[in-house]
C-alpha cells in the first residue's frame, strides 16, 4: 500500500499556485535480503535465494 502526504504550491509566480498535489511517504526502507523476504511472503514466485 501506498501512503502519500498533500501539499500546495505556494511559489510565487508559479502557473500552478494554490493547487494540490500528493507526495509518497516513506515510512520505511529495506535492503535486498528484506525485499526477498516480503517478496517470498507474499505469493510471489520467486523465493528468498
Amino acid at each position: 500500500m501506498l501512503k502519500y502526504k498533500l501539499y500546495q504550491d505556494n511559489r510565487d509566480g508559479s502557473s500552478t499556485k494554490g493547487k494540490w498535489y500528493a507526495r509518497v511517504a516513506v515510512d520505511e526502507t529495506i535492503d535486498l535480503d528484506g525485499l526477498a523476504k516480503h517478496m517470498a511472503a507474499h505469493h510471489s514466485p520467486y523465493s528468498e535465494g
